[in-house]
């Protein structure tokens, strides 16, 4: 170690290590705060959640009673957990159902948002109304606490994992279901919330689940007595371009959300990355789905981030590229691919067995495990084999114009009334509709 010179130059140095000893501190100290923040957040969720024997004994006998109930349904509370925008993919799939419910069997829907007590009950259900005209006669309700009384209804459905725990201990609903639209416990890592969230799945409700394979994963883990039924796309905003499209530049579509970890944000990225650098100006790459940080778009040259989309934009941009990556590390596609295929571009998508049922690599989509350079390499293919990626674009939109939500919501309510046996559909996702 070399001698300082100079009083000055001990000085300095001594200065210089006394700040980086006091940052360090300070970011250990913000490190803790984040952990005790995280921590406390989680137990008050826990808390607040908790039940007792007695509730659990209290929602068999419920269960037990609508077992013997005989009667069709003709009203239901949806516990819907607080939404900005009505279009997003889960909550707009719960509208469409309630919407359908109405119009096709005469069902009243009693919307209770009972999770976000300041809400305000105007505001909410403008969004509901932008999204589906047809509920604007009716109820949207905002509870203050979530034990608060719920209206009378022939039914109750819970949305979300948390909405669960509020329908479990609700104690006059006539009959409970729990509509599933992904595998939630993977939401969280392993732990005290994702414990939670797994024992909704053995609440007792019956299920109606988005998607075969997610039906066959809640029904095989949990004998649960469930329905699924297949998301479809809106005819009038996703179809396939009328003229074919350029070949150069090729067009490739990224669902982007940093913010969500089950769709690999990090890996899309450097898989896009790479494709650009391989192909330069011949190919244009779009990432749209949340807000992104301008150091990641600083550190990505050539690639456009859109933020969020207009749900009625979306169907335009798609048909205009060749093909779309969209990454799932649930038991759920999400909603991309079938949008994707409705508009004739190719899914280029990870390994998942449980979506095996919809995506089938070489037939209607590309599948690869889910590293950088099999996701580019796929890219590249698709690219450079017009005749390959046309027949797999030709198929997908084949497939899914074969879906319509009319079935989707005549099989449900068809369950809900018990009108409908679906013991056979374990295990054949393949086989439904």
């Amino acid at each position: 170690m070399r001698v300082p010179r100079s009083a000055a130059e001990l000085k300095s140095r001594l200065f210089n290590r006394a700040a980086r000893a006091s940052w360090l501190g300070l970011r250990g100290a913000l490190a803790e705060a984040r952990q005790a923040k995280h921590i406390q957040d989680d137990m008050q969720l826990v808390e607040a959640l908790d039940f007792s024997a007695a509730d659990l004994e209290a929602n068999r006998a419920c269960l037990a009673r609508a077992a013997l109930l005989d009667e069709t349904i003709r009203s239901m509370n949806w516990y819907l957990p607080y939404f900005h925008y009505a279009f997003y993919g889960g909550i707009h799939t719960i509208l469409r159902f309630a919407s359908g419910f109405l119009e096709r069997h005469g069902v009243r829907t009693n919307l209770i948002v009972y999770d976000r007590p300041d809400a305000s009950a105007a505001e909410m259900k403008a969004r509901v109304t932008e999204a589906f005209p047809s509920l604007s006669s009716m109820p949207l309700f905002v509870l203050k606490r979530t034990a608060d009384p719920v209206p009378d209804a022939d039914a109750s459905i819970a949305t979300f994992w948390t909405s669960a725990f509020a329908l479990m201990k609700e104690r006059n609903a006539k009959r409970k279901f729990y509509f599933v639209q992904d595998y939630e416990p993977l939401f969280y890592q392993a732990g005290s919330l994702y414990a939670f969230v797994e024992q909704t799945y053995r609440f007792g409700f019956p299920a109606i689940v988005s998607t075969p394979g997610l039906y066959d994963t809640v029904v095989r883990e949990f004998g649960t007595r469930a329905v699924s039924f297949t998301p479809c796309t809106d005819p009038a905003i996703f179809f396939p371009p009328k003229d074919r499209r350029p070949e150069r530049p090729f067009r490739v579509f990224f669902y982007g959300r940093p913010d969500t970890p089950r769709n690999a944000f990090e890996i899309g990225l450097s898989a896009l990355r790479r494709f650009k650098a391989r192909r330069g100006d011949a190919v244009e790459v779009l990432v749209a789905g949340s807000h992104f940080p301008e150091s990641i778009k600083a550190a990505s040259p050539g690639i456009r981030f859109m933020g969020l989309l207009p749900y009625r934009e979306t169907g335009a941009l798609y048909r205009s590229c060749h093909a779309g990556l969209a990454l799932m590390l649930t038991k759920h596609p999400s909603y991309l691919p079938f949008e994707l295929m409705s508009c004739g571009a190719v899914p280029v998508v990870n390994e998942n067995p449980a979506n095996k049922w919809l995506l089938r690599h070489d037939e209607n989509a590309v599948m690869v495990e889910p590293t950088p350079t099999l996701l580019c390499d796929a890219l590249e293919q698709l690219m450079d084999r017009p005749e390959w990626r046309d027949r797999l674009s030709a198929a997908g939109a084949e497939l899914v114009r074969g879906y319509d939500w009319v079935t989707q919501i005549d099989r449900v309510i068809a369950f809900m009334n018990g009108d409908l046996d679906t013991r056979a559909d374990r295990g054949n996702a393949a086989a439904r509709p």
